[in-house]
């Protein structure tokens, strides 16, 4: 039962364009202009030619309309490696896919876009056991934002994402500069030429070490934000059971699709598995190029 746990105002958001060039083996990407508002973004994300996109990157450069942030997340669960995930619903394309956790970069993260991922994670991903009690998260034993106490009791366990993770999206752009200096986290990053933007790709293992997740009885919910045109306001929609856990068998995605309910997985019904997308980022191009705004799960595991 999906329900509403808070408001955010897009006017406090601040968003920057980035100018991405090529510089020799890097790609380094500059913020421009003057921060803007949720809605300003919105209306610059329009549709680029791939090759023209590509080839402005190479010479002169090119502004995307935003520069995002987003995490693969693998997890260890009984011996078997999982990708965490969410079912994301696109309002631009009107459609719904799967993707990994990630969120725009505020103007206040711009700098060091790995914050803006401890965000996002920290708001996304959300390990509840019963008495509504949550499980935070640390990343390299840091402890990461902890959102949302008036909703949940801290539970006293974490977990520890740990670089890097299990699962590798292919053909994403490596070696990035931010300003010319090394960005923290290495992440990769792809492109997206139907919304003209890039989004940072980080890595990371959620080890869960000491946390017996049957016994707590975990149940792995989801938050996520959406914007309402009608109403002008983000709102906070709370998903239980939201996250999406793929099995991996060496480090491939395969038909084994759960949620994980009180410690036990729950497979997800076929119907759902021959109709489920991906995001575009699942499909590059060898220049990190989303070649298609989405791919199903079945020409995924063909490619494999």
């Amino acid at each position: 039962m999906v329900k509403v746990i808070g408001y955010k105002d897009p006017n406090e958001f601040r968003n920057r364009s980035v100018l991405a060039v090529r510089r020799a083996d890097f790609l380094d990407l500059h913020p421009t202009g003057n921060p803007m508002s949720f809605k300003e973004m919105l209306t610059r994300r329009k549709p680029v030619n791939p090759e023209d996109l590509y080839s402005a990157i190479c010479n002169e450069g090119h502004e995307l309309a935003n520069l995002g942030v987003g995490g693969i997340l693998t997890i260890s669960i009984n011996g078997r490696e999982y990708l965490v995930g969410v079912n994301q619903y696109r309002d631009e394309l009107k459609d719904y896919v799967f993707n990994i956790v990630s969120g725009y970069i505020d103007s206040k993260h711009i700098d060091n876009p790995v914050s803006a991922l401890e965000e996002e994670v920290s708001e996304e991903v959300l390990p509840v056991i019963p008495d509504n009690r949550i499980i935070r998260l640390r990343r390299s034993n840091k402890p990461l934002p902890k959102p949302f106490q008036e909703h949940f009791q801290e539970s006293g366990h974490t977990f520890n994402l740990v670089y890097p993770s299990n699962y590798f999206i292919r053909n994403l752009w490596q070696n990035l500069t931010l300003d010319g200096k090394p960005i923290e986290g290495n992440p990769g990053l792809y492109l997206d030429p139907n919304r003209n933007t890039a989004q940072l790709v980080f890595s990371y293992q959620v080890e869960a070490e000491g946390v017996n997740l049957k016994q707590l009885a975990v149940s792995f919910n989801q938050s996520e934000d959406y914007f309402n045109k009608e109403k002008s306001r983000v709102e906070v929609r709370y998903y239980p059971l939201g996250l999406v856990l793929i099995e991996l068998q060496s480090g491939k995605l395969t038909d084994k699709i759960y949620h994980l309910e009180r410690g036990n997985l729950i497979p997800i019904s076929t119907d759902v598995l021959v109709s489920l997308n991906f995001g575009s980022k699942f499909n590059l191009d060898n220049n990190a190029i989303g070649k298609t705004s989405r791919i199903s799960l079945l020409d995924i595991l063909e490619q494999q």
